[in-house]
């Protein structure tokens, strides 16, 4: 049988906490073991003292600090020492009905859905939050969220706001992002244009031919510089020979998620079949842009398709691509160390949104980043 987790984020819920706690213990469990985590945002009202009346009448009942008294921190707090298979986000001032839960892992079996979830009901009794409750039905409040209405069981929708996620949602792209104060499911919601790019094909082809052409033609022009370039590379792996600074691994961001894989896909702009060369993660504009490994800024400036675009040269025939910059933190000929913050995300080029268009080559040819890169759908 499957473990459940419930994860509340809560400040201030004297008021509703325990309604809300008591719909997930009649939840229809059938012998299922389950967890109950509430974050609390450093209360004030009395909520922290009724939680721990509830702790001694339920064991399933945890409750941690949350400091920064923001939903996604401390969503993802609890998620860290989460134990569930499955993971159910809900509100300190919400109730589920009683067959939530089984309604929810009923879905599962009859879809390849990662999150699933049932429409909001309002409840109030008094004019004021009737009428608070219409317009965040209507497309003037919630931009027509299905969610928000009566949908059709098996229905895809574009978010959810009380999810049922499989755990491995969360391996796959990590937790909330923490820059999100407010709104945090929108960073699920696959409705909204997912911050993709990366140049076409042709013009990755184009470059590539363009660029040997230029090497040849100004051989003679370059080669003092490339063999500086050459002797501070061989300098570094010296250094570093021994150590796992030269090995790709982690991601190019320090958050983010994977919003792009590599190879055939639906171009972003085009609608039309193309090849990826690289790997695309989305994230917030601005956020921190990270070396895989240490080596030798050989490029650092715009390029067609590419926007601000950073080439790092990692000795063995191996050198990566980070695309889309807002602004390049790096100049050529610069030793980067794994880990260094190269650029900050931006959406500059040929793209849709923030991200960073990420990209291993080996002897030029550009080959999938997963084959070197650990973790890379991993968490912020």
């Amino acid at each position: 049988m499957p473990f459940i987790t419930y994860i509340i984020p809560v400040r201030n819920e004297n008021f509703y906490i325990e309604s809300t706690i008591l719909s997930i213990i009649n939840q229809k469990h059938e012998n299922m073991l389950f967890e109950i985590i509430v974050v609390d945002g450093m209360s004030i009202d009395g909520t922290r003292a009724k939680i721990e009346v509830l702790k001694k009448k339920f064991n399933e009942i945890l409750m941690i600090d949350n400091p920064e008294k923001i939903v996604s921190s401390g969503f993802n707090r609890a998620l860290t020492i989460s134990k569930g298979d499955f993971i159910v986000r809900v509100d300190g001032h919400s109730e589920l009905s009683p067959d939530f839960l089984k309604n929810s892992l009923d879905q599962f079996n009859f879809t390849n859905a990662d999150c699933v979830g049932g429409p909001i009901k309002h409840i109030s009794n008094n004019i004021i939050g009737k009428s608070i409750s219409v317009a965040q039905r209507s497309k003037f409040g919630s931009g027509g969220a299905s969610f928000r209405g009566l949908i059709k069981s098996g229905k895809y929708v574009n978010t959810l706001a009380f999810g049922v996620y499989k755990r491995d949602v969360f391996k796959k792209i990590g937790g909330y992002d923490i820059e999100l104060v407010k709104n945090q499911d929108d960073e699920f919601n696959f409705d909204q244009k997912i911050a993709q790019g990366g140049p076409l094909a042709e013009e990755a082809q184009e470059f590539a031919w363009v660029d040997l052409q230029t090497q040849l033609n100004q051989l003679a022009l370059r080669l003092d510089r490339r063999e500086k370039e050459l002797t501070i590379l061989d300098s570094v792996m010296v250094d570093l020979q021994r150590s796992e600074q030269i090995r790709l691994s982690g991601r190019p961001v320090a958050k983010g998620w994977l919003s792009s894989a590599f190879g055939n896909r639906i171009d972003p702009i085009t609608g039309q079949p193309a090849w990826h060369a690289g790997v695309d993660f989305a994230g917030s504009q601005g956020s921190d842009v990270l070396a895989v490994a240490s080596g030798v800024v050989v490029f650092a400036d715009r390029r067609d398709g590419y926007g601000k675009l950073v080439e790092i040269n990692h000795g063995n025939g191996i050198s990566t691509r980070y695309g889309h910059h807002e602004k390049l933190l790096v100049k050529v000929g610069e030793i980067v160390r794994k880990g260094d913050v190269i650029g900050a995300m931006g959406s500059s080029g040929r793209s849709t949104g923030p991200h960073v268009h990420f990209e291993v080559l080996r002897n030029g040819r550009a080959i999938d980043p997963t084959r070197f890169v650990s973790d890379i759908a991993g968490g912020r």
